[in-house]
């Protein structure tokens, strides 16, 4: 019970932005971010199993001078009668009854972390509606904000591609080149969602707003390396990253350490969303220069 009230305070310090407070309940009840990480709790019940003798024997000690003394205290707060509704202080009943006392507030715990497994989230607040359309609550609301969020954002990324589509289109005046220029940009972001998926980094309500500036930022690469194999013919695969390719390698190398510099933000929210643009300029970076010499190279094979 000791450590589900802690994990409650975790989880409205974590949505309260109170950061220590959250780091602090982390050392005691385990990092949710981490599962492998062990509690100070989970540590004392470890240490109690590997060493049984001795733990039973400071418990045995333990009761032996705080059981008479907790007895004691729990005689003088027990009390045998029942409690009825008019025995309670009017500011605890309007906190939790309506005003004619026929209906009351009931609050439900998850039986697990809900903000580190997003399909137990939904799991938990479908069933909260399936008992009650009525339910409120951080979860149900949480719930809400990854759904309009995530089709937002989708949206967005999708109508952003197709804007810079267009416009590489006009700037090209070429089907071919606009989809060259693209392609670096399209592997990115997905190398970006796997990479992410890889090292445990889920989607979140802040992070994902990431998507639609990867592609305004990594569209740039494939666009100035098209440009120039445009300008300087066939055959100068080697000259075009000599000199373009590095001025992508110092834009890609500034952006990423702004970016990155986010990650060490106090607030979570942020250092993810660092964390997101990080990962995703590095991987249009590593695209560009992966996928596109093969691209150039390929063409101009068929060319000759």
């Amino acid at each position: 019970r000791l450590e589900m009230n802690i994990m409650e305070i975790q989880d409205m310090a974590f949505m309260g932005g109170k950061d220590k407070v959250d780091r602090k309940c982390s050392e005691i009840v385990g990092n949710p971010d981490d599962p492998q990480s062990l509690s100070i709790i989970a540590q004392f019940i470890d240490s109690l199993e590997n060493n049984r003798q001795d733990g039973l024997k400071g418990l045995k000690e333990f009761q032996k001078y705080a059981a008479p003394y907790f007895k004691e205290s729990v005689l003088k707060m027990a009390s045998t009668e029942n409690i009825a509704l008019d025995d309670l202080p009017t500011s605890v009943l309007d906190r939790y009854a309506n005003r004619d006392r026929t209906q009351f507030l009931l609050t439900v715990f998850p039986a697990e972390n809900i903000w580190t497994d997003v399909n137990f989230l939904h799991r938990f607040t479908g069933d909260l509606d399936r008992v009650s359309n009525k339910a409120t609550g951080m979860p149900p609301v949480m719930q809400e904000l990854i759904r309009v969020i995530g089709n937002d954002g989708k949206n967005a990324a999708l109508l952003t591609v197709f804007v810079v589509f267009l416009l590489l289109w006009l700037d090209f005046r070429s089907f071919k080149y606009a989809i060259i220029a693209l392609i670096p940009l399209v592997a990115g972001v997905i190398w970006m969602v796997g990479l992410m998926h890889l090292i445990g980094m889920q989607l979140t309500v802040v992070n994902v707003m990431g998507l639609p500036l990867i592609i305004g930022i990594g569209i740039d690469y494939g666009v100035h390396i098209v440009h120039r194999w445009r300008l300087e013919g066939s055959k100068k695969v080697n000259q075009i990253f000599a000199s373009t390719g590095k001025a992508i390698f110092l834009t890609s190398i500034t952006t990423m350490l702004a970016f990155g510099s986010l990650i060490f933000s106090i607030w979570r929210g942020f250092g993810s969303l660092g964390a997101a643009m990080f990962i995703g300029v590095g991987a249009c970076f590593l695209s560009t220069f992966i996928i596109l010499p093969s691209i150039i190279g390929f063409l101009e094979r068929k060319q000759c």
